[in-house]
């Protein structure tokens, strides 16, 4: 091929026009291409976002039932310890003065008005079928002091004995029932607990001698278990949060 021809002015020109459309044609292809390559990426970074926005809100919706449910627990919790504790305390008062609520002695009774007004003064709360026992067990007063009073103390000490044994009852069916919103700690001071405060009871009667418990080390572990009550109410129990 002659130089002549290379470089003839319209060879020239139609090489130049191919290399100028070559490089619009690269140019739009890597347009093309980065413009794919950039909405690719767009729509993968929005759907992150998205997938990243949706599992914060699933989070934030577990965390929130998780509050929800820890306040109903926490809730529960404040209303079952405190009426607990009262059914526990009270049962042990009753075991505690069984015997001086219901005694009576010619040592402090003078006279058979006095009884009645003796037990009201003490905060004996007489039903009225006790009340009439006690009325019609007067009759003896004039003939027999000591045997009216001795009965008397046996009529009433009967009586306290069935409220007490209720309360004992009540009371461990108390803590069966919601024994799921007790902490581990609460469950093993009271599992016993309770069987002590029984033992107490029958122990006061006279109807057991095998096992002794003592009066004082029931006291201390009411008192301890009170401390342990107290402790977790004003904290709360975050250990599963």
């Amino acid at each position: 091929m002659s130089l002549q021809h290379i470089f003839n002015p319209t060879n020239i020109q139609n090489f130049l026009t191919s290399v100028f459309t070559s490089g619009i044609v690269t140019l739009l292809f890597q347009s093309f291409i980065k413009g794919g390559i950039n909405n690719y990426f767009n729509k993968k970074m929005v759907k992150f976002k998205d997938d990243i926005a949706q599992l914060s809100e699933e989070r934030k919706l577990n965390f929130d039932r998780k509050i929800h449910d820890f306040s109903l627990y926490s809730t529960k919790r404040h209303e079952l310890y405190p009426e607990l504790f009262r059914r526990i305390y009270k049962t042990n008062k009753s075991i505690i003065t069984l015997e001086g609520m219901s005694q009576l002695s010619s040592s402090f009774i003078s006279s058979k008005s006095e009884i009645i007004p003796h037990y009201e003064s003490i905060h004996f709360e007489l039903e009225e079928d006790l009340r009439n026992e006690i009325t019609n067990l007067l009759d003896l007063w004039d003939s027999d002091v000591d045997g009216c009073l001795e009965q008397i103390s046996s009529t009433v000490k009967k009586s306290l004995c069935k409220k007490v044994s209720l309360e004992l009852k009540e009371a461990n069916e108390f803590f069966e029932q919601n024994i799921l919103f007790f902490s581990d700690a609460a469950v093993h001071k009271l599992e016993l607990l309770m069987p002590a405060l029984s033992i107490l009871y029958m122990q006061k009667l006279g109807e057991i001698s095998s096992v002794e418990i003592d009066e004082d080390k029931v006291q201390e572990d009411i008192n301890s278990l009170e401390e342990l009550l107290k402790g977790e109410l004003s904290k709360g129990d975050y250990k599963n949060q």
